[in-house]
């Protein structure tokens, strides 16, 4: 159990130590890179996160899907709430948005992936 949620713990920690860095951009100047950096980010740790909940509980999809939503959610929550208090960095409704969406994308992904690897 703790070869699947090891990964979890540690990839948290780093989305919050990048939280922790003032005045941190993508890099490049192009357009929105932010959500697409938000959107890789989240889609992830939804990965991992479907992964360990996938091994640790079993395969009732809609318990992945909760646990996922819930933990990846309020990962993300707690995530844009902690960077309003770091010099530089602001809080975003759009950013936990696209948060959300790259955790339902690697999920989506995650089930696909092990619907295929089950039919070969």
């Amino acid at each position: 159990m703790l070869s699947v949620w090891l990964p979890v713990a540690i990839y948290i920690a780093l989305i919050f130590t990048l939280s922790s860095i003032p005045n941190l951009t993508p890099p490049g100047h192009v357009p929105n890179s932010d959500k697409v950096a938000h959107f890789l980010e989240y889609g992830t740790l939804g990965w991992l996160l479907s992964r360990a909940w996938h091994r640790t509980w079993g395969r009732r999809a809609v318990a992945v899907v909760v646990g996922v939503v819930c933990v990846g959610g309020l990962t993300a929550a707690a995530d844009e709430l902690y960077q309003g208090t770091v010099a530089g960095r602001q809080q975003s409704l759009a950013d936990w948005l696209t948060d959300l969406i790259g955790l339902l994308t690697a999920l989506a992904l995650a089930a696909w992936w092990r619907r295929r690897r089950g039919r070969a």
